[in-house]
């Protein structure tokens, strides 16, 4: 499995190899998925708001509500120029802002300079679009070969849930990137015990935690397969991939 990541200081794209997307039976008995499309971060992100504070886009437009999509328009005067921030990017998965840059040039601060508290984009907003485009595969090109976006961005709540498995395995199929920053949930199995007992997870959840740890996917999944009743700080902005 191939992929390429942007490099922190909001640099050059650099290929990188070796970002498995994980199926997790519970407890974690995880197993490399086949198959699975590359794995890529564009540079796109960082301020470090708490979890709980919004951030969007310009003019005297309502404040969104947690899930509610809203728009932002960045501009750069060259592909080669940088964004000012880090995306991850999970082809036919989903695209998640992980940090903002916030000060000097580039198109997310400029923009969020402008634009009210409530509507600058912020870590953990996950993009939806991308110049009309839906797709995941489409909004990474254009985000990439553009130099004028207008995103739509929708602003997760968070939240705390604990499960109690006791051992049991979960029956999550997740999705992450080793260089990335959480666990996407893609699926969850009918028969799961995640399903059977009602935990409060969904498909398209992001898992931001793990009893507290913030870290590498990997760091988050061994904390998932050494507890019994792992509390997950998750991000929620509804919907399913490609489908905001």
């Amino acid at each position: 499995i191939r992929g390429s990541v942007v490099d922190p200081s909001f640099g050059e794209l650099a290929t990188a190899s070796g970002f498995p997307s994980y199926q997790a039976h519970a407890m974690f008995a995880c197993c490399c998925a086949t198959e699975e499309p590359d794995a890529e971060r564009c540079d796109f992100n960082a301020e470090g708001q708490p979890l709980d504070v919004a951030q969007g886009a310009q003019g005297d437009a309502a404040a969104p509500r947690k899930g509610q999509p809203f728009e932002a328009t960045l501009r750069r005067a060259a592909v080669s120029d940088k964004w000012g921030t880090l995306v991850e990017v999970l082809p036919g998965v989903g695209m998640y802002v992980t940090s903002v840059q916030e000060e000097g040039v580039g198109g997310v601060p400029e923009y969020n300079r402008g634009a009210p508290a409530e509507r600058r984009i912020a870590p953990l907003d996950r993009i939806v679009g991308v110049n009309g485009l839906t797709a995941v595969s489409d909004m990474s090109k254009a985000f990439r070969e553009s130099t004028t976006v207008v995103l739509q961005i929708r602003r997760p709540f968070i939240f705390e849930t604990t499960v109690e498995s006791n051992g049991q395995p979960l029956g999550l199929t997740l999705h992450h990137i080793e260089t990335g920053s959480g666990l996407y949930v893609e699926r969850i199995g009918p028969q799961s015990l995640v399903a059977k007992i009602g935990a409060d997870i969904i498909a398209g959840d992001y898992i931001t935690k793990v009893n507290g740890l913030e870290g590498r996917p990997s760091e988050l999944l061994q904390q998932l397969k050494s507890s019994t009743a792992p509390v997950l700080t998750i991000a929620r902005s509804e919907g399913p991939a490609d489908a905001p």
